[in-house]
């Protein structure tokens, strides 16, 4: 943890970076799949900026699979 405080110098606790780690991926994810649902649109418009530094280094520690879901597993009406 002192390696951790010694880049960002915020003194954070375990209990922060956790917290801060968990709201850069959720962050992360939610502007990817935006810019992924922009770029499928049909049609002109503003060209769909890039993932800045940061979220790029953030979703490299993603799997594939939370951005994408497991393919072949597409959701149905339970049958009772």
């Amino acid at each position: 943890m002192p390696i951790i405080n010694a880049v960002g110098g915020h003194g954070r606790s375990i209990e922060g970076i956790k917290s801060k780690w968990k709201q850069l991926k959720c962050r992360t994810v939610a502007e990817t799949r935006k810019k992924h649902k922009e770029v499928q649109k049909t049609g002109g418009g503003e060209p769909v900026k890039g993932l800045n530094t940061v979220q790029e280094k953030v979703l490299s520690c993603v799997p594939k699979v939370v951005l994408d879901g497991l393919k072949g597993n597409e959701t149905r009406p339970i049958e009772s």
